[in-house]
């Protein structure tokens, strides 16, 4: 595929140069030692997870725990997406789906995107993202540096959804899929956090400029054997900020903790 990258001051086209990309207007962004670049403008601040959230998050995941859904996602996009397609992981974390992505279907041309450096850096560091295959980029989901037209799919993993931004990256005919909780994911956390637990509420599947094409349901019991683990996953979710200290207490008391994950894999097509 041609390069889709556009630069995010100018929206002129980015081309490689010996450090990084630069566009016709002279705007430069480095390749970092790890191989992912800065797409950010440069007063722009930084959000997103820290490095902290970013290694419990690794943590967690390498646990096994969300395997099930990685391997949904991974069969999804393989049989809607054709194997020479070009995929967006928008919002893509440490890495952990895009990396499965690169090993299953290696023929896809993957790229990354994340508003927290600290994630990108954790995503370049894993084995199957090194490489000028997989491109990962600092940058965010409501402005993507790629060109209208980029993508043959987008996979959009408990990351904010940027429908306009979505639709306009995505090909006529491209594939957009969406995971979310269901409505009892981690229900029992939450009845430890909170004193009124609630169900996630689970709304219209309508999208604009979408046809809704199919939604993959999983709904699988965890086993948190340590307080580590327990924290970790607190960690990664976010009622971590949102919760008061007494609900923090109360989960860290805890030795172990059995909980419900519940996912909906939404899948889109573009019209």
């Amino acid at each position: 595929m041609k390069n889709p990258l556009i630069c995010p001051v100018c929206k002129g086209a980015l081309m490689k140069s010996e450090s990084g990309l630069v566009c016709s207007a002279g705007h430069r962004f480095d390749r970092a030692a790890k191989g992912y670049v800065h797409l950010l403008p440069g007063n722009r601040a930084l959000h997103g997870d820290n490095a902290e959230m970013i290694a419990a998050r690794r943590r967690f995941l390498e646990s096994g725990a969300y395997e099930p859904l990685s391997r949904a996602i991974s069969e999804a996009l393989g049989k809607h997406v054709p194997e020479t397609g070009a995929v967006l992981d928008a919002g893509c974390g440490e890495g952990y789906y895009t990396a499965r992505l690169a090993e299953e279907h290696p023929e896809m041309q993957i790229y990354g995107v994340d508003l927290s450096r600290d994630a990108i850096r954790a995503a370049a560091s894993r084995p199957p993202l090194k490489g000028q295959r997989v491109e990962l980029y600092v940058a965010g989901v409501y402005a993507l540096p790629f060109a209208n037209g980029s993508f043959d799919a987008i996979a959009s993993v408990f990351s904010p959804f940027a429908g306009d931004e979505f639709r306009r990256t995505l090909k006529s005919g491209g594939i957009l899929l969406s995971v979310i909780p269901g409505a009892r994911h981690l229900i029992e956390l939450k009845g430890v956090l909170y004193d009124t637990p609630y169900e996630n509420t689970v709304s219209d599947y309508a999208v604009e400029g979408f046809s809704f094409l199919e939604k993959i349901e999983l709904r699988e019991r965890i086993l948190l054997k340590t307080p580590e683990q327990i924290h970790d996953l607190f960690a990664m979710t976010p009622y971590y900020h949102r919760t008061p200290r007494s609900g923090h207490e109360r989960l860290a008391a805890l030795p172990s903790l059995e909980c419900e994950t519940s996912f909906e894999i939404l899948v889109y097509r573009r019209l």
